[in-house]
């Protein structure tokens, strides 16, 4: 089972692509690099050690969790 089988006939993303993708998101490059060496570190498997087969909806879900934290949460206000 070799790499070309993880995207369904494509190779895993390169950098370049997920900087688009997270560009075009509104969100910087930086974010991207984190996504890309986090799953590029894990060999782009799931937590439960399954090939990823859908980059940008796992980018999609990251976006979202960076917006979370970036947000102030108004109900943690202590003032």
């Amino acid at each position: 089972m070799g790499k070309s089988l993880l995207f369904r006939g494509e190779t895993p993303p390169s950098l370049n692509k997920v900087k688009g993708y997270f560009t075009q998101k509104g969100q910087n490059e930086l974010e991207a690099e984190h996504f890309f060496m986090f799953y590029q570190f894990k060999q782009w498997r799931s937590k439960k050690g399954n090939l990823i087969t859908n980059w940008k909806s796992l980018a999609s879900g990251w976006i979202m969790s960076a917006i979370r934290m970036q947000t102030p949460d108004p109900s943690r206000n202590t003032q």
